[in-house]
């Protein structure tokens, strides 16, 4: 489990740059109360070569993936001062 921010304006950051092997997959949730939070998912860990184009969250929402680490997914916010978001990641 954990919280982070998101900013606008890249291409995205990793939920965890260190390799985290998961079971079943991560549950993100955009916790910041206004702007939209994109969750995209990347096989090749580490580069956006293989980059999904995404989820969208609004606010409160939330979306499972199945993936086998955490250093495959990506965010990104729409807001510059950055969006608040947690994981729960099994």
């Amino acid at each position: 489990a954990g919280t982070g921010g998101a900013y606008a304006g890249s291409g995205g950051i990793q939920l965890r740059t260190a390799s985290t092997t998961l079971y079943s997959g991560v549950r993100i949730k955009n916790t910041h109360g206004s702007g939209t939070l994109t969750v995209s998912y990347d096989s090749a860990a580490g580069s956006t070569t293989a980059m999904t184009g995404g989820w969208d969250l609004d606010d409160r929402e939330e979306v499972f993936i199945e993936v086998n680490n955490l250093n495959k997914v990506f965010v990104r916010g729409t807001v510059d001062a950055g969006i608040a978001y947690s994981y729960y990641a099994t």
